[in-house]
């Protein structure tokens, strides 16, 4: 096995992606094997999902979008049953979340990605907070570039200022070890450039400049032996590209909430928000500010639906890490609380169809189907909770007709004829 995995780490290092994921899923396999035989073995749980996790990264280089998705999912599953710790899993996410984006997939990457961030949170605040610096840093560094696809700019911005002042802290740490350089270097350039893209694009010529100084000499460190004006920068979105994204507070503004954008949102100077929790005061109050949020879509997707859009993913990513963490709303009000959340990502999924984004739709679709499951024992007791899933199962089926998965269709229109009957 280590020289099996020697070779893929090997070919992987050398650029031979085809190779690299030959091997590691050839790995994978004998790992899977020796878990059915040996399955109280932790070790090799834990070695099978370090495998995968792997491997995922290797499909995200290649562009195997589809497949480093189902191999994330099986590092998840294989890491949740290893007991690896959560620093793992937030990687992970966050690492899921680029491929969920790059298949359209935005419900799903904005709220894989802020879980995973937020997941480093209690580990930074721990007793053993600073051997978590550098993980996080490298995490809210992928995080910005997640959120500079899918997310607000604002917040892009923020996570990766924030990425690099982690860095800088631990910028001794990484020097002194070739094994540090080689897991962080990259990250740490990344965070430079990106820094100074976003800040040039938005004018803020003094902060620009400073990322830019940071970037040139995180050229030049990684790039062994290479001076600072050798090494090209990375292919990054242009200003142009980044300011087209619209923001949280321009989207509000259009929404002519005043109040609420004065609420939830803040200069991305400031480096206060990184997550959409830090839009909100205090946990409890986070399904209560995603169901304000959510209000102004419907109003608001028959002017702009881009806007409308930018709006929903952040109430969305609300509601789903409330319910998450097992808020006392979501837990023992969802008829209340998830029949706002499941109308507006309804609202998202026909937008997205109608605009000839299916996959974007049924991403959308998924948490919809999801969020119905536990709220149909709701609707047998409640007529407006029953209207509202009736109607969801309705776009569902149709939604997964369109896609020629007539089995799962049927079993939406089964449903709600077992609703309708009550």
């Amino acid at each position: 096995m280590q020289r099996l995995r020697a070779a893929a780490d090997q070919a992987y290092a050398d650029g031979d992606l085809s190779s690299a994921v030959a091997g590691y899923r050839e790995a994978a396999e004998l790992l899977g094997v020796m878990v059915e035989r040996e399955p109280h073995d932790a070790d090799h749980r834990t070695e099978l999902c370090q495998v995968q996790r792997t491997l995922g990264d290797v499909l995200l280089d290649m562009e195997e979008f589809e497949q480093a998705l189902g191999t994330f999912d099986a590092a998840e599953s294989a890491g949740a049953d290893a007991g690896m710790g959560p620093a793992f899993l937030a990687e992970l996410r966050i690492r899921r979340a680029w491929a969920h984006i790059q298949l359209d997939h935005k419900a799903s990457g904005m709220v894989d990605s802020q879980l995973g961030v937020a997941a480093y949170l209690p580990l930074l605040e721990g007793p053993n907070g600073q051997a978590y610096v550098l993980d996080a840093a490298r995490g809210l560094a992928l995080h910005a570039v997640n959120m500079l696809a899918v997310g607000d700019p604002d917040v892009a911005s923020a996570a990766v200022d924030e990425a690099l002042f982690m860095y800088m802290v631990g910028a001794d740490e990484i020097n002194a070890d070739p094994a540090k350089i080689a897991v962080h270097g990259r990250m740490f350039r990344l965070a430079a450039e990106l820094s100074e893209a976003i800040h040039h694009a938005y004018g803020r010529t003094e902060m620009a400049e400073a990322a830019g100084g940071t970037a040139a000499a995180a050229r030049a460190v990684v790039v062994t032996g290479a001076s600072a004006g050798e090494v090209a920068p990375l292919p990054l979105p242009s200003g142009q590209e980044i300011t087209a994204r619209m923001t949280l507070a321009e989207a509000l503004d259009v929404a002519g909430a005043v109040e609420l954008r004065q609420q939830v949102t803040r200069p991305a100077t400031d480096r206060e928000i990184v997550t959409v929790l830090d839009r909100v005061e205090e946990a409890q109050l986070v399904p209560a500010m995603a169901v304000r949020l959510a209000e102004q879509v419907r109003p608001l997707a028959s002017v702009d639906q881009i806007a409308a859009t930018r709006i929903a993913l952040e109430a969305h990513a609300l509601f789903a890490m409330a319910s998450q963490s097992r808020e006392n709303s979501m837990r023992f009000r969802l008829d209340e609380f998830g029949v706002h959340w499941v109308r507006m990502l309804l609202l998202c999924s026909r937008m997205a169809a109608a605009a000839g984004l299916q996959a974007c739709a049924l991403d959308f679709g998924r948490w919809v189907a999801s969020l119905v499951s536990e709220l149909v024992p709701h609707a047998y007791v409640d007529d407006a909770v029953r209207a509202t899933v009736l109607d969801c199962l309705d776009w569902h089926a149709e939604l997964l007709t369109a896609n020629g998965d007539d089995a799962q269709a049927e079993d939406a229109r089964n449903l709600a004829r077992q609703l309708e009957e009550v």
